[in-house]
């Protein structure tokens, strides 16, 4: 059984090319909709694979409207 609370695996990412990932946007680390910090976590994690830099240095996030 997986549990709720794993955020690394919530966070997983599959790669379809050198440009583009996918990932299942779980119910359970959401409010209304996709949490704010969750789908921040996702692009974070996605720019992460896309470079050979160990870490960022820095991010910067707003949001217009609630994701889907």
């Amino acid at each position: 059984m997986e549990r709720v609370d794993d955020f690394e695996e919530a966070t997983r990412l599959l790669r379809l090319d050198d440009q583009s990932w996918a990932v299942d946007l779980r119910a359970d680390w959401g409010l209304w909709s996709p949490a704010g910090g969750f789908i921040s976590a996702l692009a974070l994690r996605a720019a992460g694979e896309a470079t050979r830099l160990p870490r960022p240095a820095s991010m910067t996030c707003h949001f217009l409207r609630m994701g889907k």
